[in-house]
């Protein structure tokens, strides 16, 4: 019996894409870092899927908001 497997994004994943999106409006990796308060080599990582965050809903939110905002 084949079981099937979800394919709901989960918070690491929409981290991931949240960073991406961000590079593409023209945000550095150091100013997303320091915008969140850490190192940019750790937002870098968190785009390449490397490594996730602990608190994935609540850098999420903080990402999201941030792209919202639009580059200023």
């Amino acid at each position: 019996m084949m079981t099937k497997t979800s394919t709901r994004a989960t918070p690491q994943d929409e981290t991931a894409k949240l960073v991406r999106r961000l590079r593409d409006a023209g945000h550095s990796y150091e100013e997303i870092g320091d915008w969140l308060g850490i190192h940019w080599r750790t937002v870098y990582r968190w785009g390449k899927e490397e490594t996730y965050p602990w608190q994935s809903v609540a850098v999420n939110q903080i990402l999201a908001h941030m792209l919202a905002k639009g580059k200023e």
